[in-house]
């Protein structure tokens, strides 16, 4: 995720140019970092690539502020967590050869169902922090990562 060389700084270079390009053209820009479901934030920990997961998460922060920085606009690009654990990512998953019971959160581990995508878009777009779910959705600028 957060490599200074190689394929991921291509990526985060093309990222900044996104990003500016919005900001030069006044288009507001949402970026959300996708609610993965608690198993797979699990698997890679146990991968050993988490640190690199969450620097990931620092280098686009620090780009989205630098690029409103430059501008001097403040809320044009707005950068939005919903990973990490929560009521949401740590839903209970069917046990093995259920294969009636449905989760209501996730299809499966990275892709999530519209309840949750009902659920960002409600935190992002109208500021409601749902009953229970208030650690769902964490708006990221270098003071908050």
């Amino acid at each position: 995720y957060g490599h200074i060389t190689g394929e991921k700084a291509v990526a985060l270079g093309w990222f900044r140019q996104l990003v500016r390009f919005c900001i030069a053209e006044n288009i507001k820009l949402y970026i959300l970092i996708s609610p993965v479901h608690a198993q797979w934030l699990e698997i890679m920990w146990q991968m050993k690539i988490w640190d690199d997961y969450e620097q990931w998460k620092r280098d686009i922060t620090r780009i989205v502020e630098s690029a409103l920085i430059e501008s001097a606009l403040d809320n044009i690009v707005e950068l939005w967590d919903f990973s990490g654990y929560n009521s949401i990512t740590m839903e209970q998953v069917p046990a093995a050869g259920d294969s009636i019971s449905r989760m209501h959160w996730y299809w499966e581990a990275s892709h999530y169902t519209r309840h949750t995508g009902d659920l960002m878009l409600d935190r992002v777009l109208r500021g409601i922090k749902s009953e229970g779910r208030a650690n769902f959705g964490v708006r990221l600028s270098t003071d908050s990562i």
